[in-house]
């Protein structure tokens, strides 16, 4: 996979402040119908999850779904991602893995879409899984 700067010291940055867990993080994207986004990032750490949704939750302190559904281990993970989060642009991140995705799978926004994810995984591995929405017709023709 290309060099990604910015994601890799976004990772590091997460990676270092748990030492000790296996530490996963993901950017996953959607498209169809010529539009596409990325819907974010989740760092699992160990079993722990944590979604984009959930920092915005506890950095904003609104009260949300995100909120009220962590446990004491999830926001004292949390809390420590959004002091993390803080120090890197996630736009910046996410245009660095548009280029990617649009060297990788011009089109990828086309049509029925796609969707995937850049995953992160605790031994440095990089992998980019995508999958492709693909539409199928079944034809019938009868005597009437």
């Amino acid at each position: 996979m290309p060099k990604t700067p910015l994601t890799d010291a976004f990772v590091a940055d997460i990676r270092s402040a748990f030492p000790d867990a296996k530490v996963k993080v993901y950017y996953t994207y959607s498209g169809s119908g010529d539009e596409g986004w990325f819907d974010g990032y989740e760092v699992k750490i160990d079993d722990v999850g944590i979604s984009h949704h959930h920092v915005d939750a506890l950095r904003n302190g609104k009260e949300s779904w995100y909120l009220h559904s962590m446990g004491a281990e999830e926001k004292k993970v949390c809390t420590i991602i959004v002091d993390i989060e803080s120090r890197h642009n996630q736009e910046k991140i996410e245009t660095e893995l548009y280029d990617i995705l649009e060297q990788r799978e011009a089109g990828w926004e086309i049509n029925e879409g796609s969707d995937g994810a850049f995953v992160f995984y605790p031994d440095g591995t990089r992998k980019h899984e995508h999958s492709e929405n693909i539409m199928s017709t079944e034809e019938r023709y009868r005597d009437f």
